[in-house]
Parts: structure tokens; sequence; C-alpha cells
């Protein structure tokens, strides 16, 4: 035989050999101090089985990163266990797999093998900087990928993250899940971003505690572009979770969001905060968006401290909800006198309007209340009303009654008017590039409009030239709220997700200065994200917008603060520019009981457009005029001044917070 063929043979009987599972103690070593080394280089051989062998010990490891086109077997007491101590960064991950296919991970006993970490430490302040993301296993743009029979317990984070890798917009494909225990994990058994394809059978998620939302399973988009497709859970055990028990949060959808389609069928959920919760919001308000399909049937919700159902969904959004078979026994354990459903009714000017449908749905109560509660309004919804269907029967002490939702039940309960919508200016696209700022008083720091930006905002700001730029903030406490919820201020270029630096946000009741040393003459971002709580910028030395280019921004009334009556009873302008031949459209909108005034201003100063009361989705169109416009938001005559959104269309949308600083 020539040489040429016995490499050929010796290639592939190596190749036969990589085919076959070795157990990594044997194959590469086991240390019982710190087995990261021989780990990680099972992770990264070309044996396509590993098999994570039982030691008197577990397999103390610091991070580790899988591949594509591995299986990774678990023996019966075979545990991967973080370092104790180490794990200080706050995106440490035990396993995570990154743009990774065919990936399997098996365990021989369920509750008896897998991946644990030291929760408990890393809710010690004293020991580590707060985090929500050292999970045990992430997942970021993999397909393919097949967990089974194994536990991922005791993070400082999620048991599993599944979500979109770097430069990934749509997260993973095709993930299954069965025979798993989520137990004791710090944010999430398991946090969904973003997936399509995705089931989960025969696995329990528990007793989650330490950082909101603290849910057995929270799906959770961070944007639009990420999908909730093809979900399937199955006789899954939720269960002692310190929040919700099924989260649907999608708050972040939007028209380019593909519908939700998610079934949830003989699972039982007991003993959490919640049972199910589904809440969603749109970019683009003004646009009619298909929220898509949400079943639950067979399920079992029992024992929560508050509802078993919460739904709110917001105006223009579609889709239906459908509970089918289900039994809802001692919600509300903490205040017997709340229904046990809760649904918010919203009003749809543009499209049909959203469903929650009952079929055969009992209710146990320990005494008679209400079963279903729902938004209620002094005046009729402007466009059809969220449509409720069906009936549930309630059992107090073996006494039946049917409660029926139809449409005679829906007329008398939701008088509403047909509303259609203007047809609407396209968003533009907004560039910085040829710009010219305008700046009355250069270095001076200037009052600035005081909106409270709520959840997560932009501001763009103009350095002149490079050195110290300063800005004033104030927080305001929404509901439970603390000054210390709200996260470091992040500054950027635009366009850029290099982070130049974190600004602490002022955390005393009467606000504070930070400042930032520009490092050369331009324009930067600051990134803001409150916490739940309002955060507004209310002096700045520089040319301030805020940033309504991608979508509508997000505001919040003042809140508990310090001489909250001057910021309730201020009128706050904003400005824009518009050039020749440019027309613009001013958005506003409000879930019509909190609320807020509108109104527009020409470059002479006269009022064009007023609305005392934005109730729902309101599109002013002035007729346009070169020069530099304004838009005041204030506390409306009617409802309550909360959560409402601004944002501008046909023009970029920058909303320039100081008169006399601008860009155009």
């Amino acid at each position: 035989m020539n040489r040429i063929g016995i490499a050929a043979v010796v290639a592939a009987a190596a190749l036969a050999h990589c085919g076959a599972a070795v157990k990594v103690s044997e194959a590469f070593g086991y240390d019982p101090e710190d087995s990261t080394r021989f780990l990680q280089a099972a992770l990264d051989s070309p044996h396509r089985e590993i098999i994570i062998d039982a030691q008197k010990t577990p397999w103390v490891s610091m991070p580790l990163v899988g591949r594509s086109n591995k299986t990774i077997l678990f023996e019966d007491g075979a545990w991967i266990r973080a370092k104790r101590g180490a794990y200080k960064g706050i995106s440490d991950i035990l396993l995570r797999f990154s743009g990774c296919t065919n990936i399997t991970l098996r365990g021989a006993n369920a509750k008896n093998c897998g991946l644990r970490m030291w929760r408990d430490d890393y809710d010690d302040p004293a020991q580590y900087k707060h985090s929500e993301w050292r999970h045990a296993l992430a997942l970021h743009g993999c397909a393919d990928v097949t967990l089974e029979g194994f536990s991922a317990n005791e993070s400082g984070g999620d048991g599993l993250y599944v979500s979109s890798g770097p430069g990934m917009n749509r997260g993973c494909r095709n993930v299954k899940i069965r025979n798993c225990v989520f137990d004791r994990n710090y944010r999430q058994g398991i946090s969904v971003i973003g997936v399509d394809g995705f089931e989960v059978e025969d696995t329990e998620l528990t007793n989650t505690k330490g950082t909101p939302p603290q849910s057995g399973i929270d799906f959770e988009p961070n944007r639009p572009e990420q999908a909730l497709c093809g979900i399937v859970m199955r006789r899954c055990l939720v269960s002692g979770n310190e929040g919700k028990g099924l989260d649907i949060s999608h708050c972040n959808s939007g028209a380019i969001t593909d519908p939700i389609d998610m079934l949830f069928e003989d699972c039982v959920v007991v003993g959490n905060r919640s049972g199910f919760d589904y809440g969603n919001g749109m970019h683009d308000q003004d646009v009619h968006t298909d929220s898509g399909v949400v079943v639950v049937r067979n399920c079992t919700f029992k024992d929560h401290r508050q509802h078993g159902i919460n739904i709110h969904k917001h105006f223009n959004s579609g889709g239906k909800v459908t509970f089918e078979n289900c039994t809802f026994e001692n919600c509300w354990t903490t205040d017997p006198r709340k229904s046990d459903i809760y649904l918010s009714v919203e009003g749809h000017m543009v499209g049909p309007p959203d469903a929650v449908v009952f079929r055969n749905v009992t209710v146990t109560q320990p005494q008679e209340r209400s079963v279903l509660s729902h938004t209620k309004r002094s005046i009729p919804y402007r466009g059809h009303p969220t449509i409720i269907d069906g009936e549930v029967k309630r059992l107090v002490n073996g006494k039946e009654t049917v409660f029926r939702y139809d449409e005679a039940w829906r007329r008398a309960t939701f008088p509403f008017a047909d509303v259609k919508m203007p047809p609407t200016l396209p968003r533009v696209p907004a560039s910085l590039k040829g710009v010219k700022v305008t700046d009355v008083a250069p270095g001076e720091m200037r009052p600035c409009a005081a909106l409270f930006v709520r959840g997560s905002a932009k501001y763009v700001f103009h350095a002149a030239k490079p050195g110290p730029v300063r800005f004033r903030f104030l927080q305001s406490l929404i509901g439970k709220g603390t000054y210390a919820r709200a996260r470091d201020i992040a500054v950027l270029r635009p366009g850029s997700r290099k982070t130049l630096a974190k600004l602490e946000p002022p955390r005393e009741p009467e606000g504070g200065e930070v400042t930032f040393n520009a490092p050369k003459a331009g324009f930067y971002e600051l990134a803001v994200s409150s916490g739940g709580n309002g955060m507004a910028l209310v002096a700045a030395t520089v040319p301030v917008a805020l940033d309504a280019t991608e979508g509508m921004v997000p505001l919040v009334g003042p809140g508990r603060m310090p001489h909250r009556r001057k910021y309730v009873e201020a009128k706050n302008r904003v400005w824009f520019c518009l050039r020749e031949g440019e027309k613009v459209e001013c958005d506003a909108s409000s879930d019509g009981v909190e609320t807020l005034g509108l109104e527009v201003f020409d470059p002479d100063g006269k009022s064009v457009a007023r609305v005392p009361a934005v109730d729902g989705m309101e599109c002013l169109q002035p007729t346009p005029r070169p020069g530099v416009w304004s838009l005041e938001v204030s506390k409306p005559s009617v409802g309550c001044y909360e959560d409402h959104r601004i944002g501008l269309k046909g023009i970029p949308g920058w909303l320039f917070v100081s008169e006399g600083r601008y860009w155009r």
C-alpha cells in the first residue's frame, strides 16, 4: 500500500474514533478543584459525543463555550458546577452556545445531573455586583438543539436563556426540551427572547427568586424582529416562583413583528405570584398588527397569590387568546375579594380587534366574588373594543353559577364609537450627516423640557468641541420603584453598539448633574433605562433631542417626587424643524385612562392644533411651512396623567428639548 493509501486508512480510523463517545475524565482529565481546562478541551475536540462522567465531587468550572455538532451526555450524579467565588463578570455564563447547530445535552437522571451554580452567593452584594445575566445555559442564535433529562439550577440569571446572537436578529430555531428541571434560578427558569420552533415537554420550572421578573418561563423579545413562533409547552409543572408562572411580555412588538404562535397544553401552574400573564405594545401604534394566536388547553391554575389570568394588550393590536378546558382554583390568596381574571379592553381604530375566548373554563372560589374584571371607562371606546367571548362556570362551596359573555353583554358593557384614522405619513430615516447645528447659548447650562421617559429611551446631543458636557437628570418614582432601579446611562456614538462611557444617574430625590468628557466634537447618544421609574433630562450645556426616529418615545407623568405639583402643572415644549416642501405628523398615544394634553405651535408661536385629552391615538397633521415648530405636552383636561407616547412622522423624529438649540 502506498503512502497515500496508508494516510487515508489512518484518517478514516481517526474519524471513526472521533465518532465514539468518550468520557471526559479518561480522555482529557479531571481536577476536583478546577476542571475548566479538561471540559473546554472536550468541547473543542473533534469527538461528537462526550460523557460527563460521575465523580465523587462535581466538575468545578469557569465559564465554558460549546461547539456545533456536539452531544454532551451526563451520567447519573454528574454535575458541572460553577466555581465558587468566580463569575464576577455580570454576564459570565456557565455554558454558552453561540451560533451553533446540531447540539444535544442529555442526562441520565433529570433530578441528579446537569448544571449548577451558586444563586445565593450572587444575591449577596458584599460578594457580587448585581446582575441578572449569570445564566446556567445560554443559546445565542442556535439551531437544532435538544435538551433532555438534566437540570440547570441555582443560576445567577436564567436556568436557560434562548435568544439571538451577536449580529443576529431572529433568535434560535428548532429547540426541543424534554424532561428537564429548572429550579431555584435567580431571574427566570427559562427566558425566551426570540425563537422559531420551541417545544417544552414534561419539564419543571420551579422556585425562581432573586430579581424581577422571577417567572417560571418568560417570553420577552427585546426587538420587533425577534419572533415567538412555533411554541408548544406540554405536561409541564410551573410552581413556587416568586413572579409569574407563564409570562408573555411582548412589549417590544411592532409592525414588522411576526404573529405569535403558542400552545400551552396539559400544564399545571401552581403557587406562583400569578398564573398566566400576557402584555404587549407597539412602537407604531397607528398601525394595526396581528398579535397572532395563543391557546391554553387542559391546564390547571391554582393557589396563586394574585390573579389566575392577566391580559393587557395595546389598542390596534389584534390576535386571539383562547382558554379551553381549563380550571382555576384559589387564586388571589392574598386578597380573596379580587377577581380571578383581569382583562384590559382597548379600542381599535385600525384593523380588527383582539379577542379573548373562554371554552369550558371553571373557576373555584373560596367565597363569592367577581370572576372577571376589566378596564372600565366613563366614555365610549374609540374604535371597536376587545372581544370577550364564551362562558365561565364558577363554583363556590358546591354552588354553580355560569357567566356568559356574548354580543348582548358586550354591547351593554363596552359602548364604542367608530373612529377612522387619517392616512398617516411615513416614518423618515434620520441622518446626522451634513446637518447644521444651532446653539444660542454655547456651553451654558439651560433648562430642558422635563418630560419623564419610562423604560428605555435615547437622547442625541451635539458637542461643539472636545471637553466636558454636563447634564442634569431627575428621577420620579412610579409604583413601588426606588431610585436605585435606574441603570447607568450609556454614552455611545450614533449607530454604534460600543459604549464610550457609563454615567451613574442621580439617585437622590432632588436629582443631580452628570458629566461626560467628549473626546472630540460631534454627535453622541445617551441610552437611558429608567428601571420602571420616570427619568427626565431637565438641563444641559449642549443641544439635545429626544430620539423618536425609530418609534414613539415612551413617557410617564411625574409620579412620586418632590415638588410633584410643579411638574404636573408644567407645560413642556419640544421643538422640531421643517424645511420647504416637508409635511409633518405629530403623534401621541394613551390608553384612554392614562392621558395627556397635546398642542402644536407654528414658527410664529400660534396654536394650530390642540387636543386637551388624548384618548387612544392622535395623528395631528398641521398645514406645514418652513421654520422651527413646537409640540407642547401637558396635564390632560380629563383622565390620569401617566403613561403616554409622542413622536413625529414625515420628518426625522428629532424632538429638541431646549429652545434655541437644534439641528437641521
